[in-house]
């Protein structure tokens, strides 16, 4: 605080009460006063979840050690050295304990740890099978649904991720960074723009404690997806990146018939927005040339027609599909224009898919 502070100076005040209002001014100045005095919301505001406790979890793994009539401080021994040294970390210390304690968990928990094989068995059929079983405590199936929902992110089959997440809180997981996390991986992929942004800003909340590429990968995907407009080439562009993953999936039901559809109806409104743009561009341009050329009233234009224009029969709506073969070629190489190459396979598909379509 510097030594020449000058307090303002009143007329009609006494001198004794300048001086109180001086000191006043100083205490307010140097006193330290609580956050909400400065009316910073953002910093007052605690975060919605927290990292787990070391009681709760020693509560959990004394609960499934009971049940499986182990002693709970074998299964407790070392579990810090475990924990660090295991490279899942504590989700993964607790699915080995798991295991130990249940041991028909064994087949569903090693599927976690491979790769998905054409043979396999149904991953979610076998999720939600284990899940229900009666010989499970809920903290122990709580577990096992967020790893299930992790190896299903991880595996691009994002709705079933998102059905395995659907209910399942932070505060009832281990690890509930990564279920924040996997689950805002799994909305951004399927376009959630409503949900999308809200987990992962849920999961920021205590950036300083979660691992820093959560934090990186998070707010690039938070970026992406508020940026990404409806109905945009960009929009259309990803969905039909979404119809290629679940086709590689084997997947060619109700779900992929009817995002196909979205697609062509998308471009085809695009198209068609784009269509009348350049008529009213070209309408507006020959009508300023014909103004700029425009005879004079006076002079007879000798023209040697009689006048009158034949009756045409217009087809109703004057569908996309009816413009001649050239001119549709015509206005989607305007459509592509400037754009990034990754574009032109979108248009194309888009024929592919409409080559498939019976003709009316």
């Amino acid at each position: 605080m510097p030594s020449n502070y000058n307090v303002p100076a009143f007329s009609g005040i006494s001198s004794a009460c300048r001086h109180l209002f001086a000191i006043a001014v100083i205490v307010l100045v140097i006193w330290p006063l609580p956050v909400s005095a400065f009316g910073d919301q953002e910093l007052e505001r605690e975060a919605s979840w927290s990292p787990l406790s070391s009681e709760q979890l020693e509560a959990w793994i004394r609960e499934w050690s009971q049940l499986a009539k182990v002693n709970p401080d074998t299964n407790l021994k070392n579990l810090d050295s475990r924990i660090s040294q295991h490279p899942d970390s504590t989700l993964g210390v607790c699915l080995n304990l798991i295991v130990e304690c249940f041991p028909f968990t064994a087949g569903p928990v090693a599927m976690l740890s491979a790769q998905p094989q054409p043979g396999m068995d149904d991953p979610m059929m076998a999720a939600t099978q284990l899940l229900q079983d009666p010989r499970l405590p809920e903290s122990a199936k709580f577990q096992l649904q967020l790893a299930f929902g992790a190896w299903f992110t991880r595996h691009q089959r994002y709705d079933e991720a998102i059905e395995v997440f659907a209910d399942l809180e932070t505060d009832q997981v281990v690890a509930a960074d990564a279920l924040l996390f996997y689950r805002g991986l799994a909305e951004h992929r399927l376009l959630k723009t409503d949900s999308c942004p809200v987990t992962l800003k849920r999961l920021l909340e205590n950036e300083d404690q979660i691992p820093r590429r959560f934090a990186v990968v998070s707010k690039l995907m938070i970026a992406d997806i508020e940026a990404l407009e409806s109905d945009s080439l960009n929009e259309i562009s990803r969905l039909m990146e979404d119809i290629k993953r679940r086709q590689a999936l084997h997947r060619s039901g109700k779900r992929v018939i009817e995002q196909e559809k979205k697609v062509i109806d998308k471009l085809d409104q695009m198209i068609e927005d784009l269509e009348k743009q350049m008529q009213q561009s070209q309408a507006s341009s020959s009508s300023s040339q014909d103004s700029s050329e425009a005879m004079p009233e006076s002079q007879n234009a000798g023209g040697k027609g009689s006048g009158e224009a034949a009756d045409r029969q217009l087809a109703d709506g004057g569908a996309w599909g009816n413009v001649p073969p050239k001119k549709r070629a015509a206005v989607l190489a305007e459509m592509a224009k400037e754009l990034p190459p990754h574009y032109r396979e979108v248009i194309e598909e888009y024929f592919r898919q409409l080559a498939k379509q019976p003709k009316k």
